[in-house]
């Protein structure tokens, strides 16, 4: 049997599969490289999901007992090219893509309760020394879920 917080994991990486259209979302992988193409020539982005922490919210005692979970996770969205317009229309366009994504279905699914985007959504560039410029979007985000087992 599967733990619930690793289903909730593989749940949100199937919804930002499908949001951007990819093959595979780049799972606990956050470097600045590997940039897939896209229609806009000079223009790269990477898409990652990794992994959190599991944290217990609340025991509610039973036979038997329940744990009240929250698994942690964090999007990196990165676009590099040169600053312009065709870099902020890719950037724009998946952040949108995302947003979207993950309020259509706040279950995931129904692989968890619900889900929160943290309190900060951090934005930055990076001009790597010699290389492209890029910008970059890490979400926090929080799963709640019930389990069997503190373990989910």
């Amino acid at each position: 049997m599967t733990l619930k917080t690793i289903l909730a994991l593989d749940g949100l990486e199937a919804v930002l599969t499908a949001a951007m259209g990819v093959p595979e979302v780049q799972r606990n992988d956050v470097r600045l490289s590997g940039f897939a193409p896209t229609a806009a020539p000079g223009v790269g982005w990477k898409l990652a999901l990794a992994d959190g922490d599991t944290v217990t919210r609340n025991v509610v005692l039973g036979e038997p007992p329940e744990y009240e979970l929250s698994q942690e996770a964090e999007i990196f969205f990165a676009v590099e090219g040169e600053a312009g317009a065709a870099r902020k229309g890719v950037f724009d366009a998946g952040l949108l893509a995302l947003a979207t994504a993950l309020m259509a279905d706040i279950t995931l699914g129904g692989v968890c309760e619900g889900l929160e985007i943290g309190d900060q959504v951090q934005r930055d560039h990076y001009l790597p020394d010699g290389g492209v410029p890029i910008e970059v979007v890490r979400i926090q985000l929080e799963m709640f879920i019930t389990a069997p087992t503190p373990f989910g």
